[in-house]
């Protein structure tokens, strides 16, 4: 009997209880994988004894042993196992090393994965190696149990309103996780407010800090941050992404609107996949960042561990390509040891650049099929929305540049050689528009270039990008629409294209609704704040700075951040929500369902301006 008929004669016997096997299993994996992320919570969120650790990683472990049974499960019930075990590669990876570890644990009392990162000195990451493997477990049992239930078609929310839903989860897992003992310095630990700020900030990919990061959180907590920006930064695109492949599943034509506000029409109908590639080129990007970072600053921070050195060069990288601006040093790359690295400077200010500039932008520029296909022929042209974003990203960072010189030449910075002075114009412009960091003292920056960063968060990074703002296009479609009405031209033409009338109502849209948040923030401010500006400590340019780069989502800062109230606080937190989500978007979740708008009233003229 050869194996492909003994197969044969064992599918033939499951059959009956394949499917209630199954269901039975995924299930199970469900109630199991919640329970080991509560335990693994309690293990990382508190201090333990020793024989409470042992205890508590016996529990982990036993759920490792039912994952690897699982799998095993999996490929018995699969009527073609060795399709299976090709298409699931990654996780029978992710299985045999549950498998080494098992048995060098057993025989030799130590993890593969803890000796691996102690060979490379990086002791902090070995004791997190069993938090990885289990959260990564979990997204495979909720991904297969997403693929066999049809719960998704079903649900009758609309997509504006699953998105920022799934924000505002990430936002309250994030501020749970922030409150445990050991993610902070601090014994007492830090308030619930400071929490849910510091999540929303690191969500919403801002910056905005009330506590210092470098002092205020433990690696531990650090490593929360460094989650939460990664999820926050890729969730809008990959959310998009998952819009427009469940439009495909049955959704429905009548939500395209909404998907389009996170992904190009003409990406709708090839999502398959993207999610993918999105993930994929994000990571790549920044472990590429990581590296250099490491190589360019290592030197320059020899007072900190090797496993430290890599933990800081990862993060920078991801909060810079993320724009979010967090460091994990006081002051951040205003820090004494970073001030003056102007080498990392331009690889940070080239990370937020690639991150601000759009990922279906990187998609259409420099995919070698789409540069080949355009190398042969020259008519091809990249996507307008993709001219749009590099040219007027190039055009706003250049002038910023050239505002800030000339503004600042004086004032902060004073000192520099002309070649630095570049250098830190260029990156003030780069990082003030979308990601926050700076290399000198926002304090004492001069009320002309305030006015200039204003207009530059305002506006912010492109579309599908993990940058804020109204974003690029947005802005240009405004301009080119007041252009076109000074010409007395009936239409918007860029690029020798016609810009179809749904789009500029929708700019013109966003652009009222998020200069109209700001102003309600700016006065909400200033009631709650009234008595810090009656302090004189700060002025009301300050208060007014703090709400645009809340809801632009920059994280630049005057330094009124941490002396705001808790009302103040509740504010801002609404803002960089809002402005993360974006007012469109909320607006769509909010607005009432129209039965139909397939009709036209008789047209009258009136008066304007």
């Amino acid at each position: 009997m050869d194996l492909n008929h003994l197969r044969e004669k064992i599918n033939i016997s499951i059959y009956g209880t394949k499917i209630r096997a199954e269901r039975s299993f995924k299930l199970l994996s469900l109630v199991v994988s919640l329970f080991a992320l509560g335990v693994l919570t309690y293990y990382y969120g508190f201090a333990h004894t020793h024989d409470e650790e042992y205890s508590i990683l016996g529990i982990i472990r036993i759920s490792f042993l039912f994952y690897i049974i699982h799998y095993f499960v999996k490929i018995f019930y699969d009527f073609n196992p060795g399709a299976f075990i090709r298409k699931n590669w990654f996780e029978g990876i992710m299985v045999f090393i549950l498998i080494i570890d098992g048995i060098s644990y057993t025989v030799f009392h130590t993890l593969v994965i803890e000796s691996f990162f102690r060979g490379l000195g990086v002791d902090a990451l070995s004791g997190l190696s069993e938090l990885f493997i289990q959260a990564y477990l979990f997204v495979i049992v909720a991904t297969e149990l997403r693929k066999s239930g049809s719960f998704i078609p079903t649900i009758k929310l609309h997509p504006a309103i699953l998105f920022i839903i799934s924000f505002a989860l990430i936002i309250f897992i994030g501020t749970a996780l922030l409150m445990l003992p050991e993610m902070t310095t601090s014994s007492s630990g830090i308030s619930a407010i400071d929490a849910l700020f510091t999540s929303t900030s690191a969500t919403c990919v801002t910056g905005l800090i009330v506590l210092d990061t470098a002092t205020a959180f433990s690696f531990k907590g650090h490593t929360v941050l460094l989650i939460l920006m990664k999820v926050g930064g890729i969730n809008i695109i990959a959310f998009g992404a998952f819009l427009a492949l469940l439009g495909r599943l049955g959704v429905g034509v009548k939500h395209h609107t909404v998907i389009e506000d996170f992904v190009n029409k003409e990406s709708i109908f090839s999502a398959k996949g993207m999610f993918g590639r999105i993930v994929l080129v994000s990571i790549i990007i920044e472990l590429i960042g990581s590296v250099v970072i490491f190589l360019l600053v290592s030197s320059n921070i020899d007072f900190l561990s090797f496993g430290d050195k890599v933990f800081f060069a990862l993060f920078h990288s991801v909060s810079a390509f993320n724009n979010a601006g967090f460091s994990i040093f006081s002051n951040g790359l205003y820090n004494e040891y970073l001030n003056g690295l102007f080498y990392f400077h331009i690889i940070i200010a080239c990370l937020i650049i690639l991150g601000s500039i759009g990922f279906t932008t990187l998609f259409d520029l420099f995919d070698w099929r789409k540069v080949k296909a355009r190398m042969k022929s020259p008519w091809k042209k990249p996507h307008l929305s993709s001219r749009i974003s590099w040219i007027s990203a190039t055009i706003l960072i250049g002038a910023g540049a050239i505002f800030f010189f000339l503004f600042e030449k004086e004032n902060t910075l004073s000192g520099l050689s002309l070649s630095e002075s570049i250098v830190a114009s260029f990156f003030q412009s780069i990082s003030l528009r979308t990601a926050g960091f700076n290399t000198v003292d926002l304090t004492q920056m001069s009320i002309p270039f305030v006015m200039v960063c204003l207009v530059l968060m305002f506006i912010g990074g492109a579309s599908s990008s993990t940058a804020g703002g109204i974003k690029t296009s947005t802005f240009s479609i405004v301009i080119l629409s007041a252009y076109s009405t000074i010409r007395g031209k009936k239409n918007i033409e860029l690029f020798k294209k016609t810009v179809p009338a749904v789009v500029v109502f929708k700019s013109h849209s966003i652009f009222i609704f998020a200069l109209g948040g700001i102003l309600t923030g700016i006065f909400l401010l200033s009631i709650t704040e009234s008595k810090l500006l009656a302090s004189g400590s700060y002025d009301m340019m300050d208060i007014i700075f703090e709400e645009v780069s809340a809801f632009s989502t920059v994280g630049a800062s005057t330094g009124v951040t941490s002396s705001l109230s808790s009302a103040g606080k509740l504010i801002v937190i609404v803002s960089m929500f809002v402005g993360r989500l974006g007012t469109l978007t909320v607006a769509y979740a909010l607005s009432k369902k129209i039965s139909a708008t397939n009709y036209r009233y008789p047209k009258e003229s009136m008066m304007v301006g």
